[in-house]
């Protein structure tokens, strides 16, 4: 081998290796893409999911759940509302502790408000 194709075949794998780092780089940036695309989707539809998911429990039961005991409607009540804010919390978690709980809160009031907001008023259900 002479000193000349050694060179070369340095020159081939640093061109290797740049390209590798290029898609390495173009991977990561779609992946952060994607995770932004579903961290906003949840923001948005997950209110919407528990808010049905709760409407769909009170038609269920007649539309009051004045049969049930208090235990049984505060632990329907806090679950159809928690598992939707919870969620949103471990979708965002990678962003920080702020953030998750920022999105927690948000998903939290919408679907409270969702479900005040069409549930009660619209359709009539409530005291």
């Amino acid at each position: 081998m002479t000193e000349p194709d050694g060179w070369e075949e340095v020159e081939r794998a640093e061109a290797r290796l740049d390209q590798r780092a290029q898609e390495r780089e173009r991977r990561r940036r779609w992946r952060r893409r994607w995770a932004a695309l579903v961290r906003w989707s949840a923001v948005l539809t997950l209110p919407a999911i528990g808010s049905a998911a709760f409407t769909a429990i009170v038609e269920a039961a007649g539309g009051d759940l004045g049969g049930w005991s208090e235990a049984q409607a505060a632990a329907v009540v806090l679950a159809a509302l928690l598992w939707p804010a919870l969620l949103a919390a471990w979708i965002w978690r990678r962003r920080g502790v702020v953030a998750a709980v920022a999105a927690a809160l948000a998903v939290l009031f919408a679907t409270v408000g969702l479900t005040f907001g069409v549930a009660f008023t619209v359709l009539g259900y409530g005291p």
